[in-house]
């Protein structure tokens, strides 16, 4: 394709040595009117993740495959601090995973199973935050996985009021 435009130019009458066809890293240099391609500079593909330039890790990529395949469930869920009881929720926000409207019996199921799991949680007397999410981690996403065959970043957000 740039030889067609260096034929454009040679046809519009530009001097043929003033027509460069360079590729990636290669250098264009002017002084005053003179132009000299002289010069290469390293490059390389790089990763631009929004907030800085520059190389990301496997897993921030692992993550960003996840989500663009599968998506993300979302649990919002508020306990009480004094006693441990459910005061709210679990909320469940979808993205990229299922449209909510059109998968209201896959969603209620979502929501059954995870309050299953938290009242079993609450009725063993656990307290630790950490063994509510990987629970609601495992039980919802073996159910998703058994209805759709994907496996979505199940993300636990648990409030203490």
């Amino acid at each position: 394709m740039l030889y067609q435009h260096r034929l454009l130019a040679e046809a519009v009458g530009v001097n043929s040595d003033n027509i460069f066809i360079i590729n990636n890293g290669e250098v264009v240099d002017f002084t005053g009117s003179i132009a000299r391609q002289e010069r290469h500079i390293p490059n390389g593909n790089t990763l631009v993740d929004g907030l800085g330039i520059g190389d990301v890790g496997h897993i921030v990529l692992r993550d960003r495959k996840v989500l663009s395949e599968d998506g993300i469930l979302i649990f919002v869920l508020s306990l009480s601090k004094s006693d441990g009881t459910v005061v709210s929720g679990p909320d469940i926000i979808s993205r990229g995973f299922v449209y909510v409207k059109e998968s209201e019996e896959l969603m209620e199921e979502v929501y059954r199973i995870a309050l299953t799991t938290i009242t079993q949680l609450q009725d063993a007397k656990t307290n630790q935050w950490g063994l509510y999410k990987q629970a609601l981690k495992e039980a919802v996403g073996k159910y998703l996985y058994t209805q759709t065959k994907r496996r979505p970043m199940i993300l636990p957000i648990i409030i203490q009021l």
